[in-house]
This record gives C-alpha cells, structure tokens and sequence, in this order.
C-alpha cells in the first residue's frame, strides 16, 4: 500500500506464468473495472520511482509503460518536481540552480547534488537517471485504514453529513475485520468549500472495531469542527494505532 487508494505491485515473478507486466496491468484494469466498477491509472516500470510516475500519465482509466530501454530517453526531459521527494522547498532551489529536467541534473556531479541538499543529494543523483533500489516491503505494517467522500455540492445538512460519515465508516471497520485488527485513535476529515482542510483525533483507552463506538466518537468530534457555521465538500473517517503487537504476543502463547 502506497495510499489510500494506491499500491505496488512486483510481479516479477507471478503464479499466473503471465510474462509480461503489461498484460497483468491490463487484466489488472479489466477486474476493477468489472468488480468495482471503478477505473484505474497503472504504470508498468522496473522500479517503484518509474512506475509511480508512469501511473500519473494518460488519467483517468491510463496505462503507461516505461520499458528498461526506454528508462534513458525519459528520465531526459522529465520535470524534476516528478520525482519523489522533490517537494516546493526542493523544487525552488534547483530552479536557482537552472535545473529544470532531469536531464540537467544528469550534468551535476554526487558531490555537487550532496552540498546542495546533503545526503539525499545521493538520491536526487539515482532518481535524475531513473534508479531506484527500493524494494517492496510485504510486512509493512498497516499505518492507519481510512475512507472519504467528496459530496456533488457544498453542504452544511448534518444529517447527510453523518449519513456519509457513517458509510465511510462501514467501509473502514470492514477493512478492520477483514485484517483482524483494532484501533484506538479515530480522526475524521474535514474539507471545507473553501478548501480549508482539517483533521480532529481521538485516542482511547482501549482497542475497538465496534461501528457504534466509533461512530459516537465521530459524531462527538464533529461538534468541535466549524460545520455548524461553513459549508463542506468533503468528509471522512481514519483509523489508526492498532493492536498487532498484542495480537503477536497472543498467537505467541497459543
């Protein structure tokens, strides 16, 4: 998992005995589109950078595919604010240094890069010439579960507001059941129509995966939001500090 609605996938090696990533991409595409009805944007790339960047080209419902001797001729002329980590600080000095692509950072030495921005200046170096040896971990442990939903139009009708909240939230306590696991800080998600975006959390004394409990303490946050006075376009629900050592530590003993 990457986000909440993104994720990696090394099919390097695949039981399907499919030999090409492209068509576990497209068959990939076809099966959301059939159980979920949803569309997908998937890049197809020999590395997490690569494929992160191909899955933003050709949205929606895209497919990208950056093969290994195409890496070379792409990396030239791509915008450096693509790359992963280049955030706006970042972004500001390198166009103050006249580096705009890829391509231009591929004229300065480590050393340079490494006074510029220390030691993820390395990186930088890997990144402007398509390089990534970031493996994809399988026991990451899951960080929260969240779920949200952007309303048609601004609304400040609380009762459609809690309506939503509390699908989102069945959403969110399904995932929790399907991964055997409770939680004990609960956060909704504001998004204001003037964009404005806030969080409130609350952390319990206890790990829970009950709906009701949890949608108490929604609600509960909810009156300490400025719903009652602005209008929003935006809600959702997250979960998050979860029992996996506790569960550990009971198949342990079992």
């Amino acid at each position: 998992p990457l986000s909440l609605d993104e994720c990696y996938l090394d099919v390097t090696e695949n039981k399907k005995g499919i030999s090409t990533a492209t068509e576990i991409a497209v068959e990939l595409k076809k099966r959301i589109k059939k159980e979920l009805n949803l569309t997908a944007s998937v890049g197809v790339a020999p590395n997490k950078l690569l494929a992160k960047i191909a899955s933003e080209r050709n949205k929606p419902d895209g497919l990208f595919v950056i093969k290994p001797h195409q890496v070379d001729d792409f990396m030239k002329n791509l915008d450096v604010k693509n790359l992963w980590g280049v955030g706006k600080a970042t972004y500001n000095i390198l166009k103050k240094m006249n580096i705009e692509t890829c391509g231009d950072m591929q004229k300065l030495s480590i050393v340079q890069l490494v006074d510029a921005f220390g030691i993820f200046g390395e990186t930088l170096y890997d990144f402007a010439r398509g390089i990534d040896h970031r493996e994809i971990d399988l026991n990451q442990e899951i960080k929260s579960i969240g779920s949200e939903i952007t309303f048609s139009y601004d609304t400040d009708d609380m009762t459609y507001i809690k309506e939503n909240l509390y699908e989102q939230l069945e959403i969110v306590v399904k995932r929790l059941i399907l991964n055997k696991i409770k939680a004990k800080t609960i956060t909704v998600k504001i998004k204001y129509a003037d964009f404005k975006k806030i969080t409130r959390s609350k952390t319990i004394s206890y790990f829970t995966d009950n709906i009701n409990e949890i949608f108490k303490i929604l609600s509960a946050l909810l009156k300490k939001s400025e719903i009652s006075k602005k209008k929003i376009r935006l809600i959702g629900v997250s979960v998050s500090n979860f029992d996996f050592h506790r569960n550990r530590d009971q198949l342990e003993l079992l």
